[in-house]
C-alpha cells in the first residue's frame, strides 16, 4: 500500500500504520462488506468503481468513491493504482501521475467525476 498527503488528511492515518495493511483498515460497521469483495474481484480483473461507508481512524464514517485499475510494471508485476474522493469532498488520494511513474507505468486518463 502507499498512500499520499491527501488520504492521510482524508482518513486520519499516517502512511506508516497504512503500510502493509489492506483496505480492510477503512471498514467498519456500516461498510457493506459484499459491495467491498465484488469491487475487491472487480480489480483483480482489470478495473473498478464503487462507493462505500468508510471510517476514518477517529471513527467517524464517510462516503468513499473509489476506483482503482490494475496495471502491470515493465517486469510483469501487479500493482492496483487507485484514487478516491469523499463524496462530499474533493480529495484525492492515490493514482496521481507521479505514483505511475515510480512504477514505469503510463494510464490512461480517467474521466473526471
Amino acid at each position: 500500500v502507499a498512500v499520499n498527503s491527501a488520504w492521510t488528511r482524508l482518513c486520519g492515518f499516517s502512511a506508516n500504520e497504512a503500510l502493509g495493511s489492506s483496505p480492510k483498515l477503512l471498514q467498519g460497521p456500516k461498510t457493506d462488506t459484499r459491495d467491498a469483495r465484488a469491487f475487491a474481484e472487480a480489480c483483480r480483473l482489470g478495473a473498478a468503481s464503487t462507493e462505500l461507508t468508510n471510517y476514518r481512524k477517529d471513527g467517524s464514517p464517510f462516503t468513499h468513491r473509489i476506483t482503482s485499475r490494475r496495471v502491470l510494471d515493465a517486469s510483469g508485476r501487479v500493482y492496483y493504482l487507485s484514487e478516491g474522493r469523499e463524496v462530499h469532498g474533493v480529495l484525492s488520494l492515490l493514482a496521481s501521475s507521479q505514483v505511475a511513474r515510480l512504477f514505469g507505468v503510463t494510464l490512461p486518463r480517467l474521466a473526471a467525476a
